[in-house]
Formats: C-alpha cells, structure tokens, sequence
C-alpha cells in the first residue's frame, strides 16, 4: 500500500515537472520576436557578430538590432503582438535585464515603427527613442524618428509619452500626436482630435539610446567614371559662356586665335582681354604703317615732279 502511493506521487510529480517545462518552453519561445514576414534590404546584427540578411523565422535574440533599406520591410511577431518595421529604420531588442517587472522594451534609433500591443492591466510594453518614451497598457500607435525629432500617433487605446529633455508626460488619446521637436519650442506638444490630457511635469532624464547615423555613401569607381563626362559636359557651357562673353566680332570662331591672339601673347595680354584692348594692340603699328607708306608716297611723288623752268635757270 506505502509503495503504491509513493509510485502514484512519482509520477503525479513527473507529470507536474513535464507540464512546467512544456509551459516554460512555450513562454520562452512566446517571449522572442520572429521574422514573419520581411522584404526588400534587410539585415540582423547579433551582438558580437557581422551584420547578415534577415531571413523569414527568424528570431531575435536579446541585443539583437534590425536594420532596414530603402525598400525593406519587416514584420515582427512575438504571440499577439507584432511590430511593422519601414524603410530606413533601426530597432534593437535590448538585452534581458533583471527586475524589470515583465515590462517589454523595444530601442527605436530612427524610422518608423507600427506596434500592436496586447492589451493587459498593467502597463507593459515601452518604446524608447533618442527623445521621448512610449509606455502604454495595450494599444496600436506608430513611432517615428527623424532629423525633426520623434513623435507618437495614437490609433487605438492610450499611450503614456514622456520628453527625455523636458521631462515631461502626457496621456496621448486616438487620433492624437504627442511630439518632440529638435527645433522650435522645446517639450512636448500635443495635436490631434479630442479633448487633450493635460501636461504633467516630471524630471528630465538621459534616453537609453543615441540617434542611429547614417553610414557615408561609397561612390564605385564606375559612377565616379559615369559622372566625368556630365561634369565634362556641365563645365564646357560655362567656358564657352567664360570665352565668347565678348561681343560678336562677325568673323570666324577661330578669330581669337589668328593675328589678335598672337599679338596679345607677345604683349603679355591673356586671351580675356576685352576686344577694345585687342583693337587698341592692332590700331598702333596699323597707324605706324600707314604713316610710313604716305610718307613714301609723298616723298617719291616730289621726286617724281616736273622742275620749273625757273628753278633751273
């Protein structure tokens, strides 16, 4: 009887063990983001490996950071919960950290995200950008970051923002935004439809993550080779432009480097002088020379004159 029950304990135990590990693993595997659907440039970097493509089925390991191109795409996915990633964006799944009380955080660098948050009693799920916090109960909203700054849309539920710089919150509503802007006024505004919650103020405090930058564009040899003939063609209007800015001489374009140019050269003048000065070189020995030929001229048509008579006798 005594070996009986402790058989039927053992196994109840076994039983008990199998069903907490089942649920364990089921939690584990709930509590990670996968890779449901992605497309266009899409890369995954794991700490303390490269940067690799992100493939369908993924799962995000803790610090793990998702980078999207200008046409990538992805949609993330963890249970009822799912996270729209556009293009030009940077998220990161912090690492796991120890008393955070069950409260799920998601590091937005830049872009833009659209989250679909399970609804619970507790606030449970956070978006941290380089300027504001989003904290919400259980909701829809998208967050965008950029050069301006970041704001929160609301469309469904209620979302608590927080300004890093300012510190201070407020309960953002549907249809309502709740910005941080880089320029302008500083804290938060609110705009939208609806009665607006009030501001509430709090104290300032650091963001738990820095605005993503951009990596500088590598120009391949075969662009920069593509692009010297337009610069070619760019500059050539602006010499003509430069050279023919004189104006029309009526004579062949190949004037500037006939008689003119050559006299300016020996004289020391460049090419861009203006025409008065290339007519100037060309009037002095033009004005010598006809001096020197009607002399000539008169002096042999005095030797060429009849003598008086008189002037013999």
């Amino acid at each position: 009887m005594l070996s009986s029950i402790k058989s039927l304990s053992s196994a109840l135990l076994l039983s008990a063990f199998v069903v907490v590990a089942s649920v364990s693993s089921a939690a584990a595997q709930d509590a990670s983001w996968r890779v449901s659907k992605s497309s266009g440039e899409v890369w995954i970097d794991a700490p303390g490996a490269q940067s690799v493509a992100l493939s369908a089925d993924t799962a995000l390991s803790p610090g793990a950071s998702v980078r999207t191109g200008a046409n990538g795409r992805v949609l993330l996915m963890r249970g009822a919960e799912t996270i729209m990633i556009s293009p030009n964006s940077v998220m990161q799944i912090p690492a796991a950290k120890s008393g955070n009380g069950g409260l799920t955080t998601v590091l937005q660098r830049s872009g833009s995200l659209l989250f679909d948050v399970e609804k619970q009693n507790v606030r449970h799920f956070e978006v941290s950008t380089p300027y504001l916090a989003a904290v919400v109960k259980g909701t829809q909203f998208r967050v965008t970051v950029d050069e301006a700054g970041s704001r929160v849309e609301v469309l469904r539920g209620q979302v608590q923002v927080t300004d890093y710089k300012s510190g201070q919150r407020a309960l953002v509503n549907p249809s309502q935004t709740a910005a941080v802007s880089l320029r302008g006024t500083p804290g938060l505004a609110l705009s939208g439809s609806g009665p607006m919650s009030p501001i509430e103020l709090g104290s300032p405090q650091a963001p738990p993550v820095p605005p993503a930058t951009m990596p500088p564009v590598t120009r391949s040899a075969a662009a920069t080779a593509q692009e010297l003939p337009q610069q070619r063609t760019a500059s050539a209007p602006a010499a003509a432009a430069t050279r023919w800015s004189q104006p029309d001489r009526g004579g062949d374009a190949s004037w500037d480097d006939g008689l003119l140019g050559w006299l300016g050269d020996k004289l020391g003048m460049g090419r861009q002088r203006k025409v008065e000065d290339n007519m100037t070189i060309v009037a002095i020995p033009l004005a010598v020379g006809l001096t020197v030929f009607v002399g000539a001229i008169a002096v042999r048509r005095r030797r060429n004159k009849p003598q008086d008579p008189r002037d013999r006798a």
